[in-house]
């Protein structure tokens, strides 16, 4: 059975219609907590938060209107990705009967963080990203594992999903099409020691 006939229903309201992308995030963030959902981050009427007008100021950059809509962009976009994500997301029995294990292994694996879910409330949720044709993508455990203890997990989605210049595509693409675990696992560990990769 595929991942994606887990898939759940999109979160999107049937008002968004032609909005905007702040109306769309705006609405979409509306909906999630109608849900009775604690979304991750904020959303404010204020593009920059007072701590992050100092950050600015104490590297000797000012908070302008360009600099505030660079940042309310950047919120917007990281909500569209986290509800993309969560959209298309397992949940832990979905994960459970996808693997041939039971929920309690999938929880253990929580906690080895050798599988990171994107929301844990009400219940436990994971990217469809760690899947493929029915089965965990090879290599996904040692990857997840090798990255930062303090990576969040749409941070590590990113990552997975991202081309990069040493593999010449994503961890992901690369692991399904090689299997060589070990250059993505050097390069998760190459964050951990805060080189680029």
């Amino acid at each position: 059975m595929s991942a994606q006939a887990y898939a759940i229903r999109s979160l999107e309201p049937a008002s968004v219609g032609d909005k905007s992308d702040s109306e769309y995030v705006r609405a979409a963030l509306e909906n999630f907590k109608l849900r009775g959902f604690r979304p991750i981050g904020r959303l404010s009427s204020t593009a920059l938060s007072g701590p992050e007008i100092a950050a600015l100021d104490a590297v000797g950059l000012s908070a302008t209107a360009t600099t505030a809509a660079d940042a309310d962009r950047a919120r917007e976009q990281a909500l569209h990705a986290f509800f993309d994500a969560y959209r298309d997301s397992l949940t832990t029995a979905d994960v459970a009967e996808l693997l041939g294990v039971n929920t309690s292994r999938i929880r253990q694996r929580v906690k080895e963080r050798t599988l990171l879910p994107i929301a844990h409330e009400p219940e436990l949720r994971f990217p469809t990203a760690w899947f493929e044709a029915g089965k965990e993508v090879p290599g996904l455990r040692q990857a997840l594992a090798a990255l930062p203890a303090d990576m969040r997990t749409l941070e590590a989605l990113s990552w997975w999903l991202t081309d990069n210049d040493e593999l010449g595509v994503s961890p992901r693409t690369y692991l399904l099409k090689s299997g060589d675990t070990r250059r993505v696992v050097a390069l998760a560990a190459a964050l951990v020691r805060g080189e680029a990769a």
